[in-house]
């Protein structure tokens, strides 16, 4: 195995392995998504 694909599968198992809530994206969306619940 070459150092780029221990990489890519190490940057794939850490981004499972994290909790979602890390992601600024999904919170930012999850944060869109109550805001719209409570209108």
């Amino acid at each position: 195995m070459t150092i780029v694909e221990w990489f890519a599968i190490g940057a794939i198992v850490a981004l499972v392995a994290l909790p979602p809530r890390f992601d600024p994206a999904i919170r930012w969306k999850e944060r869109n998504e109550l805001r719209k619940a409570k209108k």
